[in-house]
């Protein structure tokens, strides 16, 4: 759609250079029906094109929602991602984490990793993500 970014409007302008026999997919999370119209009509795709839509349905994902106890500087209600008794990153629940801020992510890894190292597991298993991380990480 026109409100994501700009640049992609102009892709219609080389689809029109491009042979007819290229084929050209067209990805998206949350493409909505009127969008998907929108793309459609602005790169001149045939009427006739395959359309396939996949679930992002992940039944291994779970939504928690939890009320903060202590103060947000703490971290303190994270604290329950490291359990008790744990030794190893395998006895680390696999999680993530949102954050609104880049900073407050790195913040609440490095807490993290406090916690996990003084129950002598090795930190490395805990990592932000961002969009300023290196290429390497990504």
């Amino acid at each position: 759609g026109q409100s994501f970014r700009k640049e992609y409007s102009q892709l219609g302008i080389l689809r029109g250079k491009l042979p007819t026999n290229i084929s050209m997919t067209i990805a998206s999370a949350t493409l909505l029906e009127h969008i998907l119209d929108n793309i459609c009509s602005e790169l001149q795709l045939s009427k006739n094109l395959a359309i396939v839509r996949l679930t992002n349905a992940c039944p291994n994902v779970a939504l928690s929602v939890r009320t903060m106890q202590h103060s947000d500087e703490s971290k303190a209600d994270l604290c329950f991602l490291i359990p008790p008794g744990a030794t190893s990153p395998d006895d680390i629940p696999m999680t993530l984490i949102y954050c609104n801020q880049r900073k407050t992510t790195e913040e609440c890894v490095d807490r993290i990793r406090d916690w996990a190292a003084k129950q002598g597991i090795n930190v490395s298993c805990i990592a932000f993500y961002h969009a300023l991380i290196g290429q390497v990480r990504k």
